[in-house]
């Protein structure tokens, strides 16, 4: 950083000039007509000499070390970034979709990904601040979700239980039985819970519905899960808290068949189809459930 030996102004590169000490560039373009109408006051004339010469030169010095590169002009390059505001609302997934629907949360978990859990609580807090305290309970749809990561499952049931056990492996021919517990806290604070399911749920999605029914914590809603008796994840067969095993499926507390209304549990195989209607308004399943969330307890 330059001084001017005149006024004091500091002067640094990448500065443009538009005057020095108190003229314009067109008066110090004609540094002698300024003299020239000074030359009525001997006493000012050789200190506004100075003034004008000085910062010519300086102007000059200044402008000829940046054509060299001596001075190196301010670089984009170098400049900080900004840093970048955080986003309120967590993107939309394909396994983890969300949205409000009037007073109830509604979440949609596609599959269980490496993600999955985190995507759930960023949902479940994202959805508490958009509904605020009217919030009336949540809708976890589990339809279509066939994914094997019963890791990802067991946490995220976690997040709606505050004590017992989620699941239970069991490796066949062998006496090694893991169990897999809940820990304290629930995200959403005892708020009511429906959880969809079809003929295409299966596996750890079967882990989730299996543990919330188990424990009272979720109304399970729609037609029962898939059912294959002999799809387990390797040695292992999964039994829900009661002692189910989750390869035979989970039956809904309530059948509500697609399009066919609802009736009280039978304990018989439906047959509607696994599709989701894309318009909500057409899904009887859903509309069942936030009917049943808006109605008080």
């Amino acid at each position: 950083m330059a001084i001017c030996p005149t006024c004091g102004a500091s002067v640094a590169a990448g500065d443009r000039f538009c005057g020095a000490c108190g003229h314009g560039l067109a008066d110090l373009g004609n540094a002698a007509s300024v003299l020239e109408q000074r030359q009525g006051s001997k006493r000012n004339l050789p200190i506004v000499g100075l003034v004008v010469l000085g910062a010519l030169v300086l102007g000059v010095g200044i402008y000829q070390a940046i054509q060299h590169n001596f001075i190196e002009p301010p670089s984009y390059r170098s400049m900080p970034t900004p840093p970048t505001s955080p986003v309120p609302e967590p993107s939309k997934g394909w396994a983890v979709t969300w949205r409000a629907e009037g007073t109830i949360a509604y979440i949609r978990l596609r599959a269980f990904e490496a993600q999955t859990h985190a995507g759930l609580v960023s949902a479940i807090e994202a959805l508490k601040q958009k509904i605020g305290p009217d919030l009336g309970g949540y809708v976890l749809d589990l339809r279509d979700n066939a994914a094997t990561l019963p890791e990802q499952a067991v946490d995220a049931a976690d997040e709606f239980l505050d004590r017992g056990t989620i699941l239970t492996a069991r490796n066949s021919g062998a006496d090694d039985t893991k169990r897999a517990q809940a820990t304290p806290g629930d995200i959403t604070e005892g708020k009511r819970i429906v959880v969809l399911i079809n003929g295409a749920t299966a596996l750890a999605a079967n882990v989730v519905a299996g543990a919330l029914q188990d424990h009272r914590r979720a109304s399970i809603v729609g037609t029962r899960s898939h059912s294959n008796p002999s799809l387990k994840n390797g040695a292992s067969e999964y039994y829900s808290p009661s002692n189910r095993a989750l390869s035979l499926g989970i039956e809904p507390d309530v059948v509500v068949e697609q399009g066919r209304g609802d009736k009280s549990t039978g304990r018989t195989q439906s047959s509607s189809s696994s599709s989701v209607p894309e318009n909500p308004v057409e899904d009887t399943q859903l509309q069942y459930s936030l009917d049943f969330l808006r109605k008080p307890r």
